[in-house]
């Protein structure tokens, strides 16, 4: 028997099956021999194959273990009890101020060592470079604009006062202030120049000179009236 007629036989004993069902009076018909061999043979209803369903059932395809969710190679997951960060560059401190700020931050975020040293080390070798950068410029254009306002003054631009500010800073300004002004660029700020300005005027209006001399003020009545 091919496998046209065992499906023909299958169907005709469905229709017998349930016109007798229905009816109430029909004789059922016992399958052949030949119709039982087929069920066997069939697939299950849902297309699922056995074999695969026994896989599944024992973790995955034959060959392949199971996924395992807890390896011991994996990263710790969720936040350590203590933190240990390391300076991004060698050489370069950790900030302790940032760190005490950023713990309690990675630690509400659950974030394990690994992936906060990650951010330690963004912050210190892209942000605060930045950070260092946009200050240093703004400083620098700041002592610009102190220049720019005393060249405009007239009167504290003037050669007479910058002349009279040198005079007092040469006579009472140490190396180490000097040193100071210059680099920093306070030097250039318009009052600090002022004041210099009017201790060297000071200066040739009362014929100051050092010590004791008939009359004449010392540098501390000068300097503090």
């Amino acid at each position: 028997m091919n496998l046209w007629q065992k499906l023909i036989m299958r169907r005709l004993y469905n229709e017998q099956h349930g016109e007798g069902g229905e009816g109430g009076g029909g004789a059922a018909t016992e399958p052949t021999q030949e119709t039982s061999a087929t069920d066997k043979n069939e697939p299950p209803a849902n297309g699922d194959d056995p074999k695969k369903s026994t896989e599944k059932e024992n973790g995955g395809e034959q060959g392949k273990p199971a996924d395992k969710k807890n390896d011991a190679n994996e990263p710790d997951v969720g936040a350590p009890e203590k933190y240990e960060f390391k300076a991004p560059e060698e050489g370069q401190e950790l900030d302790k101020g940032a760190l005490e700020v950023f713990e309690p931050i990675a630690r509400e975020l659950n974030l394990n060592n690994e992936q906060a040293q990650k951010l330690v080390d963004v912050y210190g070798s892209k942000i605060m470079p930045a950070i260092n950068k946009q200050l240093a410029e703004g400083w620098q254009k700041q002592t610009e604009q102190w220049a720019e306002t005393v060249k405009a003054d007239k009167e504290l631009g003037s050669d007479e006062s910058i002349g009279a500010a040198q005079k007092a800073m040469d006579k009472f300004g140490s190396p180490e202030l000097k040193q100071y002004l210059e680099e920093s660029g306070l030097g250039n700020h318009p009052e600090l120049i002022r004041i210099f300005a009017g201790v060297g005027k000071a200066m040739s209006e009362d014929g100051l000179v050092t010590g004791n001399s008939n009359g004449s003020k010392s540098a501390a009545d000068v300097l503090f009236g």
